[in-house]
């Protein structure tokens, strides 16, 4: 798809509070006045045959969210483990966020949060146990953050990309902190 306009970088208040996400409002918001709407190659769709019953792949063939994170898990921790009500969990958190969060912000709305609903722990390589609060953006440079609490009630925060990186231990490359799993 190819689509000609023009855009532009809009800091209107009402436009923002628009695309507020998570309880997080954006500083920008980038606006394109569409002129048209191309599709490329109406051949090419044709060939695909995607209105086509033999082309189209059944949902049973492709994993849920729940099973890619129980994967994604494994892969940053191979101890991890997610049984079957863990996975249908997080399933039926996902249906729940598509269908209301994610509706609810296309309506103007908030999307709805509840402290502790979604909560997300991660063990620092130290022993450590963190819930992650949010993410957010370091106004002078823009740098994505974690905001995390400790055990103790503590707010900590780090840059993104240091929250998720791999450190050193005992000559062995590890998550430095790793999601914990509730059994």
């Amino acid at each position: 798809m190819r689509i000609n306009g023009r855009g532009r970088v809009s800091t209107d208040a009402a436009l923002l509070e628009q695309f507020s996400e998570g309880g997080c409002v954006p500083k920008t918001v980038t606006v394109v006045d569409i002129d048209e709407v191309l599709l490329h190659c109406g051949k090419a769709i044709n060939r695909a045959k995607l209105w086509s019953p033999d082309s189209q792949l059944d949902r049973a063939a492709l994993p849920t969210v729940g099973q890619m994170i129980a994967k994604f898990s494994k892969l940053a921790d191979p101890k991890a483990e997610m049984d079957e009500a863990q996975v249908a969990q997080v399933d039926q958190h996902y249906q729940h966020s598509v269908l209301h969060d994610l509706s609810s912000a296309a309506a103007g709305r908030m999307p709805s949060f509840i402290p502790g609903r979604y909560t997300m722990r991660f063990r620092h390589y130290k022993g450590g146990e963190y819930e992650l609060v949010c993410e957010a953006t370091m106004e002078a440079d823009l740098t994505p953050l974690i905001v995390y609490r400790a055990a103790n009630g503590g707010i900590w925060c780090r840059p993104r990309a240091v929250f998720f990186e791999e450190v050193e231990v005992d000559g062995k490359r590890v998550p430095r902190f790793a999601p914990i799993i509730e059994a």
